[in-house]
């Protein structure tokens, strides 16, 4: 007899409105804990991404600004006109020089070197050589012979002005850290007093370009860039340590340079001017992206910021070398020559083996100087964006929670309890969105997820108040049809007409091996004990990731996955079932032998595609089925378990579907009886995380086996076969594969084997 109907007791107003702010309280705490998890962070950093992208734009790059990178096109217009030779680095110190002699007849306002000149031209200081090295070993006499054009290099630094120099700061000594670099650097790191940062990016060590051209550098700042968690570079870090000295990034030497006015890098960020830029705790602030004038297409750089060709430098640097009148120079060069007087010029590379790209969060990537351009401007104008304290996103967290929770379980009715947590959402969204546009970056994915659980729970709670009637109806239909049928027929009740629909979906079979056996050896008692306990824990397997039980055919059954309820990952979900399944079996065994039968063994068949599900019979009698060839298949892998030795036989479309998740085997292209194409069968072995790595061995010697075979290395196959069976001793398809070896070895196969086995009984 079903239950009884249970009575239902309404909670009052002050109760249901203190249940629900102790609710939204409590979730409040968890999302408050969980803030710094890898999963929120990534969840926030979309939407930092989504309203970076609605932004961007609404401020014009700063026209000042001039980006000087040179390209590969640079190096081969160059070579065509034998202005730079052949050699092993495409673009030379001279070339260079020439580039900064134009500079300095052009007169820019500040120039940042986003270029890391380590080994070329270093002097015989800046080498740590090995001890008993002698000093004219050849690649110390190549590595040292453009010290002289170094020396020139840094000269045209001078006379073009104040050139600030990148350098990296590192966690770990390098080689490129030399006392005669170090001592020229220190000097040129201070910004002068008002220079007091705090936080920022702390390291030890640093590798510093060569000392030849720090002596024509005004400044050094650093050039790393810290990507966030993943790989995307949305903050510029713009103060840091080496050691205990404090320095500038690259793009905060050239905007102090470049401004003027009050100028201070303190607790409360940077003064450069008229412009402050906040900084965060991290010494840093998120970068306000200039917008594109196009996209970048056919691998040409496209940039908010105006562009001079470096080759066009290097060109007038030549003429200025010959002494050529600039009027007889053609209009181009004079327009390059305009453009750069009194301007940022940010000077980098991007040639091929040595690219200089930062991930960005608009199109993908930018050149890592347009980055550096972006920071510079940010400074210049204090738009950079910062997060607020954190106490702020704590408080609108848990307002926001509180408000969910109380409301949601205070209110009645079929639409009122929802309104609250839809209006709080808006509310999130909204403060987010105009946050941002006056430079603060407020979390919106905490408080918004926080809402939804927080709504979540006062449903929930409101159902074990007053919906226990509709639970206990539910669960007393549930008895006779599965609660999966149920949930679909409330949405779509036309699914109780006969016939089917084509759906994608993932079928298995399986059953005891020897099973007509054991039934012979048990009393009938015994037999529907034993299966009685194997179909509840395969029932459990199914139902746990979200299949449909098809039918019971005596120990076998069947379950597919994928429909009523639409899962796209139905495959994963099979072959989890079969692999739990599978392992349930290890608790029936104490059972059979106490029946006094060998170790139970369960095999399993499944396959993965187009089938017709829905209900099939009579107007009478029906039952929600599933037919097509996808399940023909999976009834046939799982009776060819036992010609390999195998349990787990999946099919190839399962099998692509779930190959970066599990680990699995090629076993064989499987031609069974009544079918004329092969079917590829693999099988699945384990989930690949926490999979124990002699198995992975096993599977590996295993397939390299099979390979082996398949091109006819014979011996190979020989030797990859003995070191899969000491990885795993007694494994049926290694034996399988063998007596393979064997029969083509004797003469009785073809060599190659073609992967194909021929399977006479179903």
């Amino acid at each position: 007899m079903p239950d009884a109907i249970p009575r239902l007791s309404a909670w009052g107003p002050a109760r249901r409105l203190a249940y629900g702010a102790l609710l939204g309280l409590c979730v409040a705490l968890l999302l408050a804990l969980a803030r710094g998890s890898q999963a929120l962070e990534a969840l926030e950093l979309r939407f930092v991404d989504v309203r970076t992208r609605a932004f961007v734009g609404t401020r014009a790059a700063d026209p000042r600004i001039v980006l000087c990178v040179v390209h590969d096109e640079d190096h081969l217009r160059l070579r065509r006109s034998d202005v730079a030779p052949l050699e092993a680095w495409p673009w030379g110190l001279h070339l260079h020089r020439h580039a900064f002699r134009a500079l300095a007849h052009a007169r820019p306002r500040v120039v940042l070197v986003d270029l890391l000149h380590v080994d070329r031209g270093a002097s015989r200081e800046d080498v740590t050589l090995p001890e008993g090295t002698p000093a004219d070993t050849p690649w110390v006499q190549l590595l040292v012979a453009e010290a002289d054009e170094a020396r020139e290099l840094a000269a045209a630094y001078a006379q073009a002005g104040p050139v600030v120099l990148g350098f990296q700061l590192d966690g770990a000594p390098g080689e490129y850290e030399q006392a005669a670099r170090a001592r020229s650097a220190r000097g040129r790191l201070g910004l002068g007093p008002g220079f007091v940062p705090q936080g920022g990016l702390e390291r030890p060590h640093a590798t510093l370009p060569v000392s030849g051209l720090l002596e024509g550098a005004r400044l050094l700042g650093f050039v790393n860039v810290q990507p966030d968690l993943d790989g995307v570079s949305r903050r510029a870090v713009v103060v840091g340590r080496w050691g205990a000295q404090p320095v500038p990034s690259l793009a905060l030497a050239g905007a102090w340079l470049a401004a003027g006015g009050e100028q201070a890098v303190d607790g409360g960020g940077v003064r450069l001017g008229e412009s402050h830029q906040p900084l965060g705790p991290d010494g840093g602030f998120l970068v306000n992206f200039r917008a594109l004038p196009a996209t970048r297409a056919g691998g040409a750089s496209r940039s908010a910021y105006a562009q001079v060709r470096p080759a066009d430098l290097v060109q007038v640097g030549l003429w200025l070398e010959e002494g050529r009148d600039p009027a007889s120079w053609p209009e181009p060069a004079r327009e390059v020559v305009a453009r750069l007087r009194d301007a940022i010029v940010v000077y980098g590379a991007h040639l091929q083996g040595s690219e200089d790209v930062v991930p960005d969060p608009l199109v993908g990537a930018q050149l890592g100087p347009e980055f550096q351009a972006t920071v510079v401007d940010n400074l210049l104008h204090g738009d950079g964006r910062v997060r607020p304290p954190r106490g702020v996103d704590l408080a609108v967290l848990l307002l926001a929670c509180l408000l969910a929770g109380a409301l949601g379980t205070l209110l009645r009715g079929r639409w009122l309890p929802h309104l609250p947590a839809l209006a709080a959402l808006a509310a999130v969204g909204a403060l987010g969105w105009g946050l941002f546009a006056h430079g603060l970056v407020l979390d919106v994915v905490t408080p918004a997820l926080g809402l939804l659980l927080a709504w979540a729970g006062a449903g929930v709670l409101r159902l074990g108040t007053e919906g226990r009637r509709n639970r206990w109806l539910e669960s007393t239909f549930g008895r006779y049809v599965a609660p999966e049928v149920v949930e679909a027929l409330k949405r779509e009740p036309a699914l109780l007409a006969l016939g089917g629909r084509r759906r994608e979906l993932s079928v298995m079979f399986c059953d005891i091996q020897g099973f007509t056996s054991i039934s012979e050896t048990l009393a009938p008692e015994q037999v529907v004990h034993l299966l009685n306990r194997h179909l509840t824990d395969q029932s459990q397997a199914v139902i746990a990731t979200g299949g449909v039980i098809d039918k019971f055919i005596g120990d076998a059954v069947m379950a597919f996955w994928g429909d009523p309820l639409e899962t796209p990952d139905h495959a994963l979900r099979a072959v989890k079932a079969a692999l739990a399944s599978r392992d349930a079996v290890a608790a029936l065994q104490p059972l059979a032998h106490e029946l006094g039968l060998p170790t139970l063994r369960v095999r399993y068949g499944l396959c993965s595609g187009p089938a017709v599900v829905g209900n099939m019979g009579s107007e009478e009698r029906f039952s929600y089925t599933c037919m097509g060839d996808t399940v023909n298949v999976a009834s046939r892998l799982e009776g060819a378990n036992k010609a390999f030795g195998t349990q787990v036989l999946v099919a190839a479309p399962t099998y692509l579907m779930v190959r970066e998740q599990v680990l699995a085997r090629r076993i064989a292209d499987v031609v069974v009886a009544g079918r004329q194409e092969a079917l590829r069968a693999y099988e699945v072995l384990a989930l690949a995380e926490g999979a124990p790595d002699a198995l992975r061995q096993h599977v590996a010697h295993f397939q390299q086996a099979h390979e082996a075979l398949r091109r006819g290395d014979l011996p190979g196959a020989r030797e990859a076969l003995a070191r899969a069976r000491a990885a795993r001793p007694g494994d049926g398809p290694t034996a399988w594969l063998s007596s393979v070896e064997a029969a083509i070895s004797s003469g009785q196969m073809p060599s190659p084997w073609d992967g194909r086995a021929v399977l006479s009984g179903k």
